[in-house]
């Protein structure tokens, strides 16, 4: 339990503290305003800001941040719904980009609890059957969380596509992370249309 606390307040402080002033250690200079309007527009939930840096070509996918998280990243941790779709209607937009620990927007918005983007981010291609190297898939991350919108996360992966019986490295299953979604998982196994034979 405390390791997943300080992995959250770690996501949490590298997203505020990944400004515009740490590209320039970076070599920053030849990144273009547009781009560095994009993630700080990202940051703030600006979609006007947003939209003008894609207008004067931003690179959409750019993530050479202190946290190597592209705008689309932040904006999903952030549950930043509006600039997450802008984003993800722009033809060059890549969900797959990794952040540094190689963690996945899908990743961040399920560990987050974020049910809007992880369906958005589900509807754009994002694989939820998909095991980061620590050993746990999306459905796990969302597991974790103890709030309604861990439990709307858990729901939209599982409509989705994700596998309600995936174990993580240890063994475990999202039931084994979080007993109480049993009532949840159940009625979504209930209501779940029956496969024709």
């Amino acid at each position: 339990m405390f390791q997943n606390c300080f992995l959250l307040f770690l996501t949490y402080f590298l997203v505020l503290t990944a400004s515009t002033s740490g590209m320039e250690s970076l070599g920053a200079a030849s990144i273009s305003r547009a781009t560095i309007d994009l993630l700080d527009g990202a940051r703030a939930n600006d979609l006007g800001m947003v939209q003008t840096a894609i207008e004067q070509n931003a690179e959409i996918n750019f993530n050479m941040t202190v946290a190597r998280q592209t705008a689309l990243m932040i904006s999903s941790l952030h549950g930043f719904t509006d600039i997450v779709t802008h984003l993800l209607d722009q033809p060059t937009i890549d969900i797959h980009v990794i952040e540094k620990d190689g963690y996945t927007c899908l990743d961040g918005s399920s560990y987050q609890g974020r049910a809007p983007i992880v369906t958005a981010l589900l509807r754009a291609g994002a694989d939820p059957n998909v095991k980061h190297e620590d050993g746990y898939y999306p459905l796990h991350r969302a597991c974790w969380g103890k709030e309604a919108r861990h439990e709307e996360a858990v729901l939209a992966l599982l409509n989705g596509g994700a596998n309600l019986k995936q174990k993580a490295s240890s063994g475990q299953t999202c039931l084994d992370i979080n007993p109480l979604l049993r009532p949840t998982l159940q009625k979504f196994l209930h209501d779940k249309p029956k496969k024709k034979t």
